[in-house]
């Protein structure tokens, strides 16, 4: 079966193998704008309009509105209810864990996953893990939440020393040097599997697709469906819902043609 863009093909087996779906990701697989409507209306927008009205949108009083409904649960796990690991546990009736949190790092992504299914793969026959990928120009760094600092954030970093860091590195580093980190911490991620019989695939998402060895066990990619000159993003630039669910049924399709 090969691969969106190459000639190479993945080692997929039938998802009725499987007794266990692991996902984690950054917010393109946490569902970050699928419950919009409980802070801002539900409008969609073009790329340009969602960059254009971000700081409109999110403005002070909204962000303290989200801030409350995260630290409660309630956004985070309604935002996971409509992502799109949660479409494909319904459609295939495999549990799925979806440990996938806003703005991670590709090395923060792989220390949790290795962390999570190293106390899990015992318990289970068969796992599928799903791992969302993430930009380059993030950083691990140890803090609540999100364990990352972005190089690039709208509004500047939140403490003196996390903008310290980040200028630093967008000083003193190339993007060489981030990509060869981005691929590092995926491929030893994807080493881990193998190692322990775990079947490991990625999923991008246009802020992701960089020309990277990763892509090589690239299994799809969300949005690839939709057309970016129209209203296709939420306010904070994500997918609607249905981005999540075509993605959920051509994974679920993908592993049946088998």
């Amino acid at each position: 079966m090969p691969l969106d863009g190459t000639n190479q093909t993945l080692g997929i087996i039938s998802i009725m193998y499987y007794d266990l779906i692991y996902v984690n990701g950054d917010s393109f697989v946490a569902g970050n704008g699928l419950a919009q409507g409980e802070y801002t209306d539900d409008n969609l927008y073009t790329l340009k309009e969602w960059k254009h009205n971000y700081n409109k949108v999110f403005n002070d009083s909204t962000l303290k509105k989200i801030h409350s409904l995260h630290l409660s649960g309630y956004l985070t796990n309604k935002e996971k209810e409509n992502a799109w690991p949660s479409t494909l546990e319904k459609i295939t009736n495999i549990k799925t864990i979806n440990e996938a949190y806003y703005s991670q790092s590709a090395l923060t992504i792989a220390i949790k996953s290795i962390q999570s299914l190293s106390k899990i793969k015992d318990k289970n026959k068969k796992i599928l893990a799903l791992i969302g990928t993430a930009p380059f120009g993030r950083l691990w760094f140890p803090k609540a939440g999100t364990n990352t600092i972005q190089l690039s954030v709208f509004g500047g970093q939140p403490t003196e020393l996390e903008n310290n860091i980040a200028e630093y590195y967008v000083n003193n580093a190339s993007l060489d040097d981030l990509k060869s980190q981005y691929e590092i911490s995926f491929l030893g991620l994807k080493k881990f599997a193998e190692k322990n019989n775990i079947d490991l695939y990625f999923i991008n998402h246009y802020l992701s697709e960089q020309n990277n060895l990763v892509n090589e066990y690239v299994i799809d990619t969300i949005g690839k469906d939709a057309d970016h000159t129209l209203s296709v993003f939420t306010a904070c630039g994500h997918y609607p819902k249905k981005y999540h669910d075509s993605l959920a049924h051509r994974l679920k399709q993908r592993f049946e043609e088998i």
